[in-house]
């Protein structure tokens, strides 16, 4: 479903864009092209390839993935399966190569500007620094880059397993995924209520409020959970600064609807 969901956002950036900005697409988790079902002969998508699949492509990607071999593995995949595409390479954590990244992306001209839309895949918090959404969604201080984010939030697979843990305050890495270094004031707050939400949810709503905080639109309702069985996995978020940016995530919430059950 997540492959899908990546696909679906694409399509609908790519298309609406097309002719009028020069349209990127970033993935900052980006993996090897395809996956193996844990436990099965079943191969999947990724979210490259779901992204590389649409029509029309975007006119530049650049993947970045930690794994040197993984990330060799898509560059032979897209140049076997996607000859066309322009695509760039970035060996290492997303978080210390960001600013390779951007200098990967299509350079702003007179004739054209660019979008451009990321798609950020953690495996867990640790795995991404708000930081590294922040200096993507601006090209300097006071200046936004225009840049749509699709963002996987480990709600319940790592926050919610791991609540004790994140409400340690030893522990901060759910301050750096957040950027929020008073996320546990919110949640005491909340708790002192009497009926506070379940934490996984409380998670995504901070990281929402923190996107917010950059000038994107936020609404909890958008967020669409993610489900294997009846066990829930995590949370799928789009972010887009514009009006249009919401009417794709209640498509995309229609079409998640139709085959799971949301939160």
């Amino acid at each position: 479903m997540k492959y899908e969901l990546v696909e679906h956002f694409s399509q609908m950036v790519s298309t609406s864009m097309k002719g009028k900005w020069t349209r990127a697409y970033v993935d900052l988790f980006a993996a090897a092209g395809w996956a193996q079902v844990k436990g099965t002969s079943r191969i999947l998508r990724g979210t490259a390839t779901s992204a590389l699949g649409v029509d029309p492509p975007f006119d530049r990607y650049v993947f970045c993935d930690i794994d040197p071999t993984l990330l060799d593995a898509l560059q032979v995949r897209v140049s076997r399966d996607f000859p066309i595409a322009q695509a760039c390479y970035v060996h290492g954590d997303c978080n210390e190569e960001i600013d390779r990244v951007i200098a990967a992306l299509p350079e702003e001209g007179r004739a054209s500007s660019v979008l451009s839309f990321c798609v950020v895949d953690p495996r867990n918090t640790g795995d991404l620094r708000f930081s590294t959404i922040e200096r993507l969604a601006f090209v300097e201080p006071g200046v936004e880059r225009r840049i749509d984010f699709l963002v996987l939030i480990p709600s319940f697979m790592d926050a919610h397993r791991e609540q004790d843990y994140y409400l340690d305050p030893s522990s901060a890495r759910l301050a750096q995924f957040l950027g929020n270094p008073s996320w546990r004031d919110a949640w005491h707050d909340e708790s002192g209520r009497g009926h506070p939400r379940n934490f996984a949810i409380f998670l995504v709503d901070m990281f929402g409020q923190s996107m917010q905080r950059l000038g994107y639109r936020w609404d909890l309702e958008n967020a669409i959970l993610i489900t294997k069985g009846q066990q829930s996995l995590y949370h799928l978020a789009f972010f887009s600064r514009s009006k249009l940016g919401d009417k794709f995530a209640r498509e995309a919430r229609k079409s998640a609807s139709k085959q799971r059950p949301l939160f």
